[in-house]
């Protein structure tokens, strides 16, 4: 082994070192470790090596990382735009980010689960149909699943 892959190889370590903290605290996109390790100065070899040895590691993969993200949003009550957008900022490929997201039945179930959370709230409003429109198309839910679901009995405003 030579001085210098000696310590390539040592710098390779640190790279893979500062990406495991970012890592400790949630999952994380290849996109962003690669940003992040940018942002550190590391050359782009070095990343490059790193994110290899990540993802042989099984501590980098998208697709999982897009599962999760879905499924954690989904529980906060975002649509499928919104998700889907999200992972875009995030780096995630389009054809992973469209495997993950929620078919078009639990995009509808965490839209009538949240209606029916804030229903109430937005009953008081001056305008409370409207607003909770502009409430649910900002959230990313689709405007036809959002008139289907006000429309409901259940949900008259």
């Amino acid at each position: 082994m030579t001085a210098k892959s000696g310590r390539q190889e040592k710098d390779i370590g640190q790279a893979v070192k500062c990406a495991c903290l970012l890592l400790k605290y949630r999952p994380r996109s290849r996109y962003e470790i690669t940003q992040r390790l940018k942002s550190k100065e590391y050359p782009r070899d070095i990343i490059t090596a790193a994110l290899i040895r990540l993802e042989s590691y099984g501590y980098i993969d998208d697709a999982a990382f897009a599962r999760l993200f879905v499924q954690s949003r989904v529980n906060q009550g975002w649509g499928r735009r919104r998700i889907a957008f999200a992972l875009k900022r995030l780096g995630v490929d389009e054809a992973l980010i469209e495997k993950a997201l929620p078919d078009k039945r639990m995009s509808l179930k965490a839209l009538k689960d949240l209606v029916s959370r804030k229903a109430a709230a937005y009953k008081r409003k001056k305008n409370p149909r409207q607003s909770l429109m502009r409430f649910l198309t900002a959230r990313g839910f689709d405007y036809d699943q959002i008139i289907s679901v006000l429309e409901d009995d259940v949900f008259m405003l």
